[in-house]
């Protein structure tokens, strides 16, 4: 069953859950996976365009975009090209909920990126240690990136905890 929110906005927070990655990281990121329509696969990933490539280096360090964009961080695939994950601790607006997947509000390609104070379209890179505990990114870097999605953004109901009102972002 489809439910379309129309006048009650709800929010989803992003969980941090251990999930093993392909290239057997000990540390993978708490990454959570995005499609592009409801199921458990990735979305595609898309190349950055040159606005965000300059949003990433001016709302980030040094240290921390070189970070972000090589291709071992978890989201950026070979670089400028960007897979279709967020990362736990999170959160998102919710447009609408079908079965057991959410559609989440996000940032289009070529769309306006805002500041990186706005933690519903620009989310904090983090990571899942081996006690099950959240880190920060690397050697405890502040790494942000706007939530772009190349096309719609579906999300299963069983990464995402749901509220009534935007909650804050739980970042270690």
């Amino acid at each position: 069953m489809k439910i379309t929110l129309t006048s009650a906005k709800i929010y989803c927070r992003f969980l941090y859950k251990w999930r093993e990655t392909a290239s057997g990281l000990v540390n993978p990121p708490a990454t959570v996976i995005i499609a592009n329509r409801p199921r458990y696969e990735k979305g595609e990933a898309y190349r950055l365009d040159v606005d965000a490539l300059a949003w990433i280096s001016r709302n980030n360090g040094e240290q921390e975009t070189r970070y972000l964009l090589k291709d071992h961080s978890g989201w950026v695939n070979a670089y400028p090209n960007c897979e279709s994950v967020t990362f736990g601790g999170n959160v998102a607006q919710v447009e609408c909920i079908d079965g057991n997947f959410a559609k989440l509000v996000t940032l289009k390609p070529g769309e306006s990126i805002p500041g990186r104070d706005n933690h519903l379209l620009v989310h904090k890179f983090t990571a899942v240690a081996p006690d099950n505990s959240p880190r920060l990114a690397g050697d405890g870097l502040h790494v942000y990136f706007p939530f772009i999605i190349n096309g719609d953004a579906w999300v299963s109901l069983d990464w995402v905890d749901l509220f009534l009102s935007q909650p804050e972002p739980m970042l270690p």
